[in-house]
């Protein structure tokens, strides 16, 4: 019966060698650590922030565009009576090439949106499948991000003001 006991010691003294050898790796892995995530977690949380402005910045530029196209602020686009191609024209005007507007404008030149009259009293700006982007990061190691986002307002017909997302 002696014999049987100790039989029963050899994997508990596995078990606690294993157990004492992981727990020094533990402790290694900690102190070597040095902390290194920091900096990357700035750059990234700046990328995001570069990326939302860009999208709101763009969404404003497009509510602005079209308000100035129904109040007819720009004299000079006034004798055009078709409302996309004024809105096109006003917009090519306010370009002002910032970097990571996307293709915003390249949609608005090639005329790939839509700016109608509605059911009702308003006016409906649909543009489809825009996207800005942000950068970060020197030439090897660069780091990008793209917000990709549909563009769809609805405005009163007479004041121009925004009515609210379709």
């Amino acid at each position: 019966m002696n014999k049987m006991n100790r039989r029963g010691n050899l994997p508990e003294v596995v078990l606690m060698i294993s157990a004492i050898v992981l727990c020094v790796l533990g402790l290694m892995v900690f102190a070597s650590f040095s902390g290194g995530f920091a900096g990357k977690s700035k750059e990234y949380s700046s990328m995001i922030d570069k990326a939302n402005f860009n999208e709101r910045y763009m969404v404003e530029r497009a509510k602005f565009v079209a308000k100035e196209t129904i109040n007819c602020t720009m004299s000079e686009f006034c004798g055009e009576m078709d409302m996309k191609k004024r809105y096109a024209r006003i917009a090519e005007k306010r370009d002002l090439q910032i970097e990571g507007q996307g293709n915003f404008y390249g949609k608005v030149r090639t005329g790939d949106f839509k700016f109608v009259r509605g059911d009702g009293r308003e006016y409906i700006l649909n543009i489809t499948q825009v996207f800005v982007g942000a950068e970060s990061g020197i030439e090897k190691t660069k780091n990008s991000i793209t917000r990709n986002f549909d563009i769809c307002m609805r405005f009163d017909d007479e004041s121009g003001v925004f009515k609210g997302n379709c």
